[in-house]
């Protein structure tokens, strides 16, 4: 079950953004060759992820990126909107759109495919991954609801789950936020390389990352246990009607120190009707939660990012360059089937040339890991005499054992991506996108696993 937090603090950050098109310390706009479109994908199949779930249910790329697309197109409308306002407003035009920004992003958080939605459809993706179905709650459309479920689960299927893959299982729980954090993060790579102005998304960067920390911090407090009673009495003998596993963070950090402990372990429900599914705040010992409480302080640094206070580009001439660069960085914190990881990433942008580079702590228990990732961006080739774009990613890590939260010992490991753009006509583009990656958590991936993926659908640029 999601909380929703309902944040005013977007609006008030877009009151105060510098201006539209600013780069917090070069004011001046960077030349329109720098600029590149905005490459909305719409992955129309995911192998072997819809082959294996009958197409059912989006895979995490595909609901990531309907997702981002639809939330950037939307706010362009509302700004579009706004400019048959007159300019003799001044800056209360500004102020009346930044508003209607803030009030579109909070109803359209309770709409797919919206931040709520996507955060589900995670959840949701990492049952179809191991064939469990399940309901995304967002479908019934109570606006304004203060919990959304991923239903019509079979406790046989969570038994299953814990048994046979028990950090698939530890991982399902923290799904849905790693989902939000994603969503931001290339949101925020999109406007600083196409700078698009901050404003115009600035202030769903703010809910997401907001209702992710403020997530957390509910659960590691013993008022959580009375929203655990209350989904309890509402939901009764009724299993159909029950939450895949309450609230998310109790659930995660229970099962991350305890993934040999049987599912059943948790009880009969106080129904007396099938298993007791939802851990409280109560049911965590000391340790866990410590640990619960220091992912939530952890999650504040996912607001560590000049782009956040409206700083979209800075400007550099570094000496190894024969032209000018715009750079900026934004850190990151996720939870993860072993324990959480944090890493910054550094956004680089000079010619042609289109650079995220990020280093990567992985935490366990008691343990740090390395590892590194970096991607270039619609790079300008032509293979075959074919005019196409290229996007590459690489990483490289260490990530601890068979993803066990108590280990000291690590395993190398990494991936690689890439995907090929061709043009169809001036702003449609058809793409191919193949993924090998090994064992090891990867933020979008749905598998811990040695896997292949996949994708190919269309691109809008917009």
């Amino acid at each position: 079950m999601k909380k929703i937090a309902a944040i005013l603090s977007g609006i008030l950050l877009g009151l105060s953004i510098p201006g539209h098109g600013q780069s917090g310390g070069n004011t001046q706009r960077p030349s329109s060759s720098y600029n590149s479109p905005i490459s909305m994908p719409l992955p129309l199949f995911d192998y072997p992820f819809n082959a294996m779930s009958g197409y059912r249910q989006p895979g995490m790329g595909q609901s990531l990126y309907l997702s981002k697309d639809i939330t950037q197109l939307a706010h362009s409308l509302v700004v579009t909107g706004f400019y048959v306002l007159p300019e003799d407003l001044g800056r209360g035009k500004k102020i009346l759109t930044i508003i209607g920004l803030g009030i579109f992003d909070y109803v359209y958080l309770y709409l797919p495919p919206g931040a709520s939605w996507l955060h589900e459809e995670w959840h949701r993706a990492v049952m179809g991954h191991r064939n469990i179905k399940s309901y995304n709650g967002v479908y019934d459309y109570n606006l304004f609801t203060d919990s959304i479920s991923v239903s019509r689960v079979r406790d046989e299927d969570l038994v299953k789950l814990k048994r046979n893959h028990p950090h698939d299982f530890i991982r399902l729980s923290a799904a849905g936020n790693e989902a939000e954090i994603e969503l931001s993060l290339e949101m925020r790579k999109d406007t600083f390389f196409s700078g698009r102005p901050i404003y115009y998304d600035n202030i769903s960067w703010w809910f997401n990352l907001v209702n992710v920390w403020s997530y957390i911090k509910f659960c590691s407090t013993p008022a959580a246990d009375n929203d655990t009673d209350r989904f309890n009495r509402r939901e009764g003998s009724n299993v159909p009607k029950r939450d895949f596993t309450g609230l998310d963070f109790t659930a995660w950090v229970y099962d991350l120190f305890r993934p040999e402990e049987p599912y059943t372990a948790r009880g009969v429900h106080p129904s007396g009707v099938g298993i007791d599914r939802y851990i409280k705040y109560s049911d965590l010992t000391g340790n866990e939660k410590r640990y619960l409480r220091l992912q939530g302080r952890l999650a504040l640094l996912n607001f560590i990012s000049p782009q956040m206070i409206g700083y979209n580009r800075f400007s550099a001439a570094p000496s190894f360059l024969d032209r000018p660069a715009h750079w900026n960085f934004a850190v990151v914190h996720h939870l993860t089937s072993f324990g959480y990881t944090v890493n910054t990433n550094f956004f680089l942008a000079t010619g042609m040339y289109r650079w995220t580079v990020a280093y990567f702590n992985y935490r366990n228990y008691r343990n740090n890991f390395p590892g590194i990732q970096a991607e270039l961006s619609r790079f300008p080739m032509g293979p075959a005499g074919l005019n196409a774009y290229l996007t590459t990613t690489v990483g490289l890590w260490i990530q601890p054992e068979n993803q066990k939260f108590m280990t000291g010992r690590g395993t190398p490991g990494g991936f690689t991506r890439f995907n090929l753009s061709y043009p169809l006509m001036e702003s449609f583009e058809i793409f191919i996108q193949p993924e090998i990656k090994s064992e090891g958590w990867l933020a979008g991936s749905v598998s811990l696993e040695r896997s292949y993926q996949f994708m190919t659908g269309i691109n809008y640029l917009f």
